[in-house]
């Protein structure tokens, strides 16, 4: 009977004065009491020491299914000056409120019970079929938001066409000669910055930058240093690999060919592309030249040549192929394309082509008739145009003009008009507030945990939000914020453990982190093999972990006792109460000196199994008290918050005597008669 103070068992005697409101002097005395409460752990009890840590902990008294009661039987014995352990009392239609994975962030499943932090530990945390869940079951923590961030970009680039860029595509730019500070001196940069595409919009991309690579192609590894050298500017072009829709191609031509008329040319207008096919000559009979009239050629070599299809270029002059007979081509017309038939010698060099049609058009007007570089959109599908293939067009002059292309380059380079810093504009993503992140903290890097590893990237921020106010009673109230965490299973910060996981676990009031995202490989291209080698909660070595950016989590799905999402009741059963109290039965465990019964059951003998389980967790300890009473059926009359007495006080004492007579005689139970 230590701590009891007791003459004999079962028997206290104590002077009590009134005027003082309490009990001095029994903080050392500790009751115990299981209920179905609001919130809070499931079967895992907890010390609670004031009312307030009763309603932080278990939340308010609730008027539905009665609930009032037992918050009231803690309360009440907290009033006097002692400190309690409370459990609260599973149920079969409990759920966390919880972020699913399978439909997005705005989604829950409708079966996830979380008991306590040893259930997630036991059961959850290589879980992947939620993001992030409520701390305990119940409807008190739908609505919450869990807002994360990670440092998947460090600038957005704008005013560029990003057609064929993709998410992983690389990035770089030149540093152009620039010079920086050194050490005691300064260097000039003639390399290139490099990084890699994180984000794709219409007109725009999200970069991330990772290195600076020398002129000899050495790599060192770099992190954007805002306002620096290391950072993409708008003064410069950028290379996209992939890119093409601002990926310039031009052609370099011989105008006039021919004898054709040079001109301006004009954006839209299109180019038929006579493609080459083969060369030969004018190899006629004695030696003889091809006259003005002649309607057939004899060649060295007819190779390449297909009648009907082909056309011959000789000298300036144009001209159709008809029918072939040995090293005889025919000459269907002569002088096309705005050519003049002419004489041409033997020997005279043939070039043969074919008549493609339309091959592209051109992109961009260009200076005039002398203007020998000609930008246009494509160079045409299959076998599109090449050096020494011909090109016409036809609006220049009246007659059209040749060209011979004699080269091809393309730019792929881009110049953005914008340059701003990624996490600058980075907000919660809440509906009822605007919170930036950079009011929060810093931009989450690369920790010197994982730095000292060879890794990078393993930073990320996480905060908890009360979004609509209902838990808080202010709209978009932030309730926890977590910086600095890691995605490293084994990273550590001053030698506590930082992994966003386990540090949620031990450390929120309000949340445990589950599955882990693919992310976006920071180093390289988007491919499942990256994703897999950067995944979160690796050990920290030679890792470059994935991003993910801003997310914005909506924990949905929670239920209480009931079973119901936006009116909760919380009706228990015998068997979870039961459960509850069955914290108690280790006396090493949790030492205390009274059982409190708490309110009866739905019925005398469910009140009576639960007096005797008391009584029975008593007896075998026997280093503390079971407090039991009747039901409130027995001495009250109606439901709700305000029953009455009943009227014939033989017809309570029967009742009592009714249901306690049942209960189980022992030293170490006593009975309360009342019903407060």
């Amino acid at each position: 009977m230590a701590g009891l103070g007791l003459v004999s068992p079962g028997v206290k005697v104590k002077e009590i004065d009134l005027t003082r409101g309490g009990i001095t002097g029994v903080s050392d005395q500790t009751g115990a009491i299981a209920g179905p409460f609001v919130k809070g752990p499931v079967e895992d009890p907890q010390l609670i020491e004031s009312e307030k840590d009763l309603v932080e902990t278990f939340g308010e008294p609730q008027e539905t299914s009665s609930q009032y009661e037992y918050w009231l039987s803690a309360a009440s014995y907290l009033s006097y000056g002692g400190v309690l352990r409370v459990v609260r009392t599973d149920g079969t239609s409990l759920n966390n409120a919880n972020a699913a994975v399978a439909s997005g962030a705005g989604s829950s499943l409708s079966s996830l019970k979380i008991k306590n932090t040893d259930d997630y530990f036991n059961s959850y945390e290589s879980a992947t079929t939620w993001y992030y869940a409520a701390k305990n079951p119940g409807t008190w923590a739908n609505g919450l938001k869990v807002c994360t961030i990670d440092s998947i970009a460090d600038q957005t680039l704008s005013g560029i066409d990003t057609a064929g860029v993709v998410v992983g595509a690389g990035i770089t730019q030149a540093f152009g000669g620039v010079t920086v500070g050194g050490i005691g001196t300064s260097l000039v940069l003639n390399g290139h910055l490099s990084g890699t595409v994180t984000g794709v919009g219409a007109s725009s991309v999200d970069v991330k930058i990772i290195s600076e690579v020398a002129v000899g192609g050495s790599i060192t590894a770099k992190d954007y240093e805002k306002g620096s050298a290391f950072e993409f500017k708008t003064s410069r072009d950028v290379i996209i690999a992939g890119a093409t829709g601002a990926a310039s191609t031009s052609i370099q031509v011989t105008r006039g060919v021919a004898g054709t008329s040079q001109g301006a040319l004009t954006a839209g207008e299109e180019l038929t592309l006579l493609n080459k096919t083969a060369s030969t000559t004018v190899d006629n009979a004695g030696g003889a030249a091809l006259s003005v009239s002649a309607n057939s050629v004899n060649v060295a070599n007819v190779t390449g040549i297909t009648a009907n299809v082909s056309l011959l270029l000789i000298g300036s002059e144009l001209m159709g192929v008809g029918n072939i007979s040995g090293n005889a081509v025919g000459i269907s017309t002569r002088g096309l394309g705005g050519t003049t038939a002419t004489a041409h010698n033997d020997g005279s060099t043939i070039t043969v082509v074919t008549n493609v049609g339309s091959a592209t058009t051109i992109k961009t007007s260009n200076a005039g008739g002398s203007d020998t570089n000609i930008i246009v959109n494509s160079l045409g599908s299959g076998n599109g145009i090449d050096v020494d293939d011909l090109v016409f067009v036809a609006g220049v002059g009246t007659a059209g003009e040749t060209m011979k292309v004699t080269g091809i380059t393309t730019n792929s380079a881009l110049q953005p008009t914008t340059a701003t810093d990624w996490y600058d504009s980075q907000t919660l993503g809440l509906d009822n507030a605007t919170v930036f992140w950079k009011s929060i903290a810093p931009k989450p890097q690369t920790s010197a945990y994982a730095n000292s590893r060879s890794s990078r990237f393993d930073e990320m921020h996480v905060v908890v939000v009360d979004d609509s106010g209902k838990e808080s009673g202010t709209a978009g109230q932030i309730l926890e914020t977590f910086v600095n965490l890691s995605k490293a299973e084994d990273a550590k910060q001053f030698n506590t453990p930082v992994y966003y996981k386990d540090f949620l676990a031990n450390n929120s009031e309000y949340v445990f982190a589950g599955a882990k995202p693919n992310g976006t490989p920071l180093t390289g291209a988007n491919n499942a093999a990256n994703i897999a080698a950067g995944s979160w909660g690796q050990v920290t070595q030679g890792v470059s972990f994935v991003g993910v950016g801003k997310s914005t989590f909506s924990l949905e799905g929670g239920k209480d006792y009931g079973g119901t999402f936006t009116a909760p009741t919380y009706p228990t059963t015998l068997g979870d109460i039961i459960s509850g109290y069955n914290e108690f039965q280790n006396i090493r465990e949790y030492p205390v000196n009274y059982l409190i019964m708490g309110p009866g059951m739905g019925s005398r003998e469910e009140t009576v199994g639960k007096a005797n389980k008391l009584i029975s967790i008593a007896s075998n300890r026997k280093d503390c008290i079971a407090v039991v009473g009747p039901s409130k059926s027995d001495v009250l009359s109606g439901s709700g918050v305000a029953p009455v007495p009943l009227v014939n006080s033989d017809t309570q004492t029967s009742n009592i005597l009714a249901t306690c007579n049942q209960y189980t005689s022992s030293s170490y139970a006593v009975i309360d008669s009342g019903y407060k």
